[in-house]
Order: structure tokens, then C-alpha cells, then sequence
């Protein structure tokens, strides 16, 4: 996987207008919040890295490295709070599901 951020102000250009361009149905919004609220088992609105490592085995997600996944987390945790917000994991989500790395786009921050 290639990772890089675009931080908010920052102009995007090639793969990332790609990953923008996604449309995501309503319906597969409410289950990613609905995701999001069972791995926040303490309702902080923050996922930190082992909450998402856990989400990940329970998943069986295992294509993804520790270091692949700390690096996604760093993308989208674009105010520095440790850890992945709701939109953070929408992206991580998307990214994943529509197989972008593998198609050439890196996974920009989502503002």
C-alpha cells in the first residue's frame, strides 16, 4: 500500500480525484457507523490502534501489516489525536473495500 496524506489546503491531483470521486449509498454509511460503535467500546469517538487491530482479526483482515495499518491510522488522524474519528475509519474503510491501493491511489486524509 501507498500511503500519503493530503492535509486540508493542499491540492490533489492524479489517483487521489479517483478516491474522491467515490459515491457511498447511504445504507453503507449507517453500517459503518454502526461498525465504528462496537469497536468504540468506550464511546470515546476515537479509535486508537488497538481497537482497530482488533476490528481487523475479527474481520479476518490479514493482509494488513501492523506497520501498514499504523501508517493508515497516521493518514486520516489528520489533528493529531492519536487515533481514527468516524470519517477516519470511513476512509480506511473505503480505501480497503474498493481496493484502491492495488489501483494506484494513495489514501488521502479525509478533512
Amino acid at each position: 500500500l501507498r500511503l500519503r496524506g493530503l492535509r486540508r489546503g493542499e491540492r490533489e491531483e492524479g489517483g487521489e480525484a479517483l478516491y474522491k470521486r467515490q459515491v457511498i449509498s447511504l445504507g453503507y454509511l449507517v453500517d459503518l457507523k454502526l461498525r465504528f460503535q462496537q469497536v468504540d467500546t468506550d464511546s470515546a469517538g476515537l479509535l486508537d490502534f488497538a481497537k482497530l487491530k482488533g476490528f481487523c482479526v475479527k474481520r479476518g483482515i490479514t493482509n494488513l501489516s501492523d506497520h501498514e495499518l499504523r501508517g493508515m491510522i497516521e493518514q486520516v488522524d489528520i489533528d493529531d489525536r492519536g487515533g481514527v474519528d468516524f470519517w477516519g475509519f470511513t476512509a480506511i474503510q473505503v480505501f480497503l473495500g474498493l481496493q484502491l491501493g492495488a489501483r494506484g491511489v494513495d489514501l488521502p486524509g479525509w478533512p
